[in-house]
């Protein structure tokens, strides 16, 4: 029996090329990076764009996205909007306001294009869920800085009263 158990060890660990291992030990490392416990964080692999808490300023309608459906559970949005106002973003330590001119919903997708004279950023989303008042998203919101620098990251969460 123990020598059983020796030849199946031995063949797990033969078994995978060293690219393959390599992958695997890479992909534990970075879930291990994308678990935090603080409300607001860098996100990996995005140095410059934070999650951030609600805007208190913000009241009513609304649209608010986080990176993943874990992180729009414990609250940490990458993107808040109050519906015909203002959207937020955090980046860099600060939180950046953008004015929006008009809501972009086009039957089962969510659209948005705004700028200032830091970012632009454009959201592209799909309608998952349709509930009484709020429909729930996903999609992906890519950020482009006055540098040229750009940033994409995945999106999930909702807009509605």
């Amino acid at each position: 029996m123990k020598n059983l158990v020796s030849l199946v060890v031995f063949m797990t660990n033969f078994s995978c090329t060293p690219d393959q291992k390599a992958g695997v030990n890479e992909s534990r490392t970075v879930e291990k990076a994308a678990v935090f416990d603080a409300k607001e964080k860098v996100l990996p692999n995005n140095a410059k764009l934070e999650t951030f808490a609600f805007p208190a300023e913000v009241e009513g309608c609304s649209c608010y996205f986080a990176k993943d459906r874990q992180d729009f559970e414990q609250e940490r949005y990458v993107y808040v909007d109050e519906f015909g106002k203002n959207a937020f973003l955090k980046s860099e330590g600060k939180i950046i306001k953008i004015p929006l001119k008009k809501e972009d919903f086009e039957g089962d997708k969510f659209t948005r294009k705004i700028q200032n004279k830091e970012i632009s950023v454009e959201i592209d989303g799909i309608k998952i869920k349709d509930m009484e008042e709020v429909m729930m998203f996903e999609g992906n919101m890519t950020v482009t800085y006055k540098t040229g620098e750009k940033i994409t990251t995945p999106i999930y969460g909702e807009c509605g009263c």
